[in-house]
């Protein structure tokens, strides 16, 4: 599952977001921040998204360093003394007007707060513009090579075939380069720069990824990694020319890495804290809190199902040209088919109940009651994460409808449909006893 990314601005509630929306933004962002970072995809309205960014902020004093076509993880590497950096494109999908991401200087997603005060700002804002006071724009080169130079010096060899689907995205200036700077012998797909993104949807599912499994087929032995429009996030095909799930992939790269603290979503299944065997650390389900979270416990690294990778010894931006090295070498060392069919099976189930009562009454008698079972475990950093020796359940309110949602998974398929409905017991209770 997808994480939410409120950093991420891909429409307005009204229709797609406008350059007038991104004067706005602009300058919301340049009252509060001086010197601001920028770089784009390749979406076509990305250029124009990104000019009006520019004049906003300039308008109100704030310098611009334009660091051009550029993959989100590589802006950490610009250093300049810039105040924050802003990514214009869309990751995920081809058919939108591009967006506006805002990062922290270290990769972090601005967080809830942060976004609010960019839009405080805007609510608020008058027309501020002093010939006087109009910002510097300045381009800045090398900050590509930056980061592939400290990438390659830092990893290993990788010594194994591997194909790579870029999406045709950002990720096609460097990722391939850096593979095969490592050794690797690399076959390239979708790599030719197009912000059209041609050869296939954006999002790397495995119904996007036909291409990709033919290929690694072709190669004998070898492996394929494709990555979503900007290369935060990644999907990997085995030797086989099986497509690995999301949690699969997940924890065979943490166990290889053999953390000592790892973080990772609320929801994460729990193969990943079988195979780990270390300390796991929950998050709420956003890519902001895992990105918090990963850098507040000083975790070896985060990680999401969704094929987000976050590296804290690189930045804290999720990573995919960081995971596809390291998923290079495991496939040096062992075949990943195989430690993809060493995962035992898991069963899950999922629900729901409705709920018209306040949260905050309804919250309380679900702590409560969740709290008074015999478990090994809890987690309340978003919902309930209720975890047994066998299996976990996890109640959590929607984050779409008046509803309190329910996932079970467990070793045994009668015991997670047993989870789920004790899941949905203690949550109709609870309804019931709300004023007594």
């Amino acid at each position: 599952m997808q994480m939410i990314n409120t950093a991420s601005i891909q429409g307005m509630s009204d229709g797609e977001l406008t350059p007038e929306h991104m004067v706005s933004y602009g300058k919301a962002a340049g009252m509060q921040y001086n010197v601001i970072a920028v770089g784009r995809d390749l979406t076509p309205s990305s250029m124009m998204m990104m000019n009006s960014f520019i004049a906003g902020a300039r308008s109100v004093g704030s310098d611009i360093l334009d660091i051009g076509v550029i993959p989100p993880m590589v802006m950490p590497f610009c250093k300049e003394n810039q105040r924050c950096n802003v990514i214009f494109g869309n990751p995920e999908d081809r058919g939108r007007v591009g967006g506006i991401t805002f990062y922290n200087t270290d990769g972090r997603l601005f967080t809830a707060s942060q976004m609010e005060q960019i839009d405080r700002q805007i609510q608020t804002m008058k027309s501020v513009t002093n010939e006087h006071n109009i910002g510097d724009y300045d381009v800045i080169s090398g900050t590509l090579e930056d980061y592939r130079r400290s990438i390659v010096n830092d990893s290993d060899d990788v010594d194994c075939e591997i194909s790579i689907d870029c999406a045709s995205g950002p990720c096609s200036l460097i990722a391939p380069s850096i593979l095969t700077d490592l050794g690797a012998d690399v076959t390239t797909l979708n790599c030719q720069m197009d912000g059209r993104s041609p050869g296939r949807e954006l999002p790397p599912d495995e119904i996007n990824l036909r291409l990709l499994m033919k290929s690694a087929k072709i190669n004998t032995d070898g492996i394929g990694v494709a990555f979503n429009g900007d290369g935060t996030r990644i999907a990997a095909i085995d030797e086989g020319s099986r497509y690995i799930s999301g949690s699969n992939l997940l924890a065979i790269m943490m166990r290889y890495l053999k953390p000592k603290t790892v973080v990772v979503p609320i929801n994460t299944p729990m193969v990943v804290s079988d195979l780990l065997k270390c300390n796991v650390i929950y998050s709420p389900l956003s890519k902001q809190s895992l990105a918090e979270m990963t850098k507040d416990k000083e975790a070896d690294i985060g990680g999401s199902d969704d094929g987000t990778f976050i590296f804290p010894s690189t930045s804290y931006c999720s990573d995919g040209i960081m995971a596809a090295i390291t998923l290079g070498k495991m496939a040096s060392e062992s075949m990943i088919c195989d430690m993809v069919d060493e995962i035992p099976k898991y069963y899950s189930a999922k629900g729901f109940v409705r709920h018209y009562e306040s949260r905050e009454h309804l919250s309380k008698k679900l702590s409560d009651n969740l709290y008074s079972l015999e478990y090994d475990k809890i987690s309340d950093c978003d919902g309930w994460r209720v975890e047994f020796n066998d299996g976990w359940l996890l109640v959590r309110f929607s984050d779409y409808d008046r509803a309190v949602d329910i996932l079970a998974e467990g070793r045994d398929k009668a015991y997670t449909v047993s989870l789920l409905e004790m899941g949905k017991e203690i949550v109709s209770s609870s309804l019931m006893t709300i004023g007594r």
